[in-house]
């Protein structure tokens, strides 16, 4: 895996894209069938993803059968939907209570999760637990307009940990 190299994929079969971008790169290679492998999707409301808003299922699916077709056990999908949202709920519309079962992977909802209280530069922070003890997290953001960031992309997806 070239950490310079940039690839893209055009289409519009999201399983197969989502399959071909983790075949090139080659990432199950890179860690232990033992790792605890973190999904950390766009779930801010429980409303499908053709609205826009949320991470799109069939791409998490995807992730999820790379992983499993490989013999990876230890993998959870972790997310908090938005104050006055119901994590349990957006799961549900998104289908993810279905993958916890075909695929025996884990639901956490950060806002029922541990937390870990961490010193960052003079700043208190609360971390999810089973974030920072992941293994390996993977951030799937959703590029969209935000009313207090303008635009939300990679780091504002970290907000829901």
């Amino acid at each position: 895996m070239k950490s310079e190299e940039i690839v893209m994929i055009y289409g519009s079969d999201s399983d197969l894209m989502t399959t071909k971008l983790l075949e090139h790169i080659d990432l199950a290679s890179h860690l232990s069938k033992e790792s605890h492998i973190v999904l950390k999707p766009n779930l801010v409301v429980a409303r499908p993803a053709e609205g826009g808003a949320t991470t799109h299922p069939e791409i998490v699916e995807a992730i999820i059968k790379y992983f499993t077709q490989r013999d990876f056990k230890n993998i959870s999908i972790v997310e908090s939907s938005w104050v006055g949202d119901s994590t349990e709920r957006a799961f549900k519309v998104h289908g993810y209570d279905n993958f916890a079962k075909k695929y025996g992977v884990k639901l956490v909802d950060v806002k029922k999760d541990n937390y870990l209280k961490i010193d960052l530069e003079g700043y208190r922070v609360e971390m999810s637990e089973t974030i920072m003890e992941a293994d390996f997290l993977i951030s799937l953001p959703v590029l969209k307009g935000h009313c207090q960031t303008t635009m939300t992309c990679a780091l504002k997806n970290m907000k829901g940990c």
